[in-house]
């Protein structure tokens, strides 16, 4: 053999052993270290090329927030729906949002992606690009521009220890068999001991008794994953990014195996008026919690509030618990869309219309007897009897029912050419008819309609009831009058939110 032939095996043979070993210990992908962890430490590192630094997201300032886009957002949800951010002022925030996060247009929002939220205040003014301002009473309603602004201050700068203590509040309520463990968790192997710490690493139970780890931060390595879900088939991993607590809570609830978990629930209740309650979540616990009455309302949205005690309990007499995390929103302003709400119930036309002068704040006389001729050179005095009599702004006013007498109709109709503004009412006309018509004999603006009293995207809740709403003679604001009596319920809730109620039967 000579000793080419020899040098070729011998080398083929060394190349067979070395892809045996190679083949024998390779490494599990799963803890392949990440070299860009390595990279970190070396001490010569080389700088991001000017493309690189020109791709890379906008760092948030002092401030502001950071919100992870989920599937379906809009900038304009997000900040209503998940900020509690009025409407209006969204809408102005919108431009400088798109500004900060380099958005081009109407691009659509990536699920995953992670945007700046500006809510930065200086000297009670927003500051936009470019150092200038917009002043807060261009953005909000008179009154309400303060209440708005610190809502949305206060949902940014709600932190990760918040966020888990109201996470306390709601599993204490619905498992309360199987409190969460707070204690460090931690697991052993043959060859490692992990422990994570409970301040980072909160740990919640489940409905099976299981454990559900939440990583604040989303900081949690791929190798500690591989390890907890190699070694622990009773842990489920769940992240938790600031600013999405919404996002947050669904997982949270959804990793738990509840029967049931269902997102931005509502119900109404009645036709008119009519209360619609709103909650983040509804949950049941198994598949007879509806029979039961074992249904659970979560309230995590801190701009919105809770639900106030009243309606805990009328939610409760209809099948509901009701989870509050945040306190509830109570009004600090009077008459929201109107100044009062004056209820008229009374059915008789000629009494109705005097319920109906006392709620306008309007001074007039019953059974008032008007001159149609003066005794002068003619000798002849002739009166007619109106029902009520009122003046407003320099104008005469009469209005009487028709009791089926043609002369008097006749009589009554020559008031008006005598500059009376005369109406006069049938005796089978209803609420909706004479307040009409009432309204529309003194030149103010309103319709019969429905109305929202509580619109919705304000609280955790909604009133809406038939009635009128017009302009209040002699003062500023508005009124609101209707002829159904709201049950107890709705009534405290439209006190607990600025509206006066007045009994325009009494």
């Amino acid at each position: 053999m000579t000793y080419l032939r020899m040098t070729i095996i011998l080398s083929l043979l060394t190349l067979s052993l070395f892809t045996c070993v190679v083949t024998v210990h390779a490494i599990d992908p799963r803890f392949t270290l990440d070299p860009g962890i390595l990279q970190k430490n070396l001490s010569n590192k080389e700088a991001p090329s000017a493309q690189l630094r020109k791709k890379e997201a906008p760092r948030p300032r002092s401030g502001e927030t950071v919100y992870t886009v989920k599937q379906g957002d809009n900038l304009l949800k997000i900040l209503v729906h998940d900020m509690g951010i009025g409407r209006k002022r969204a809408k102005i925030l919108i431009p400088e949002i798109k500004r900060r996060n380099r958005i081009e247009g109407n691009a659509k929002l990536e699920a995953g992606a992670k945007i700046i939220i500006p809510l930065q205040e200086k000297t009670g003014k927003l500051y936009t690009k470019n150092a200038h301002y917009i002043d807060k009473k261009r953005l909000m309603p008179p009154g309400r521009e303060i209440v708005a602004h610190r809502l949305s201050l206060r949902v940014a700068q709600e932190s990760t220890r918040d966020v888990i203590k109201g996470a306390r509040i709601v599993w204490d309520k619905l498992l309360p068999a199987k409190q969460s463990d707070s204690t460090t968790y931690s697991i052993n192997g043959k060859s490692f001991s992990l422990d994570l710490d409970p301040a980072k690493f909160p740990v919640f139970a489940t409905v099976t008794g299981d454990k559900i780890i939440v990583d604040m931060g989303g900081n949690m390595s791929s190798i500690v994953k591989s390890l907890i879900e190699q070694h622990d088939s009773h842990a489920k991993l769940i992240s938790y990014n600031l600013g999405d607590k919404t996002g947050f809570y669904s997982d949270l609830l959804n990793a738990a195996g509840f029967y049931s978990v269902e997102k931005n629930f509502s119900v109404s209740f009645g036709t008119d008026p009519k209360l619609t309650v709103n909650s983040d979540f509804k949950v049941e616990n198994d598949p007879d919690s509806l029979l039961q009455h074992d249904i659970f309302l979560i309230n995590t949205a801190r701009g919105k509030g809770g639900f106030p005690n009243v309606l805990d309990e009328f939610m409760a007499q209809q099948g509901f618990k009701v989870i509050n995390v945040s306190p509830p929103h109570i009004s600090d302003e009077k008459g929201r869309n109107g100044d009062a709400i004056n209820v008229i119930t009374e059915k008789e036309p000629n009494v109705m219309m005097e319920r109906l002068l006392k709620a306008l704040k309007l001074s007039f006389e019953k059974n008032r007897m008007i001159d149609l001729y003066n005794m002068g050179e003619a000798g002849i005095g002739l009166r007619i009897k109106a029902d009520y009599y009122f003046e407003r702004y320099g104008k005469k006013y009469v209005v009487s029912v028709f009791k089926g007498d043609p002369e008097e109709y006749t009589l009554l109709r020559l008031l008006d050419s005598l500059n009376y503004h005369v109406l006069i009412l049938d005796p089978k006309e209803d609420f909706r008819s004479i307040t009409s018509k009432m309204i529309a004999k003194l030149d103010l603006s309103g319709k019969y309609a429905m109305y929202d009293l509580l619109p919705v995207q304000d609280v955790p809740y909604g009133i809406q009831m038939s009635g009128i709403m017009i302009d209040a003679p002699k003062r500023a604001g508005k009124i609101f009058l209707a002829e159904t009596r709201p049950d107890p319920v709705i009534t405290e809730l439209l006190k607990i939110n600025g509206y006066i109620i007045r009994n325009a039967d009494r």
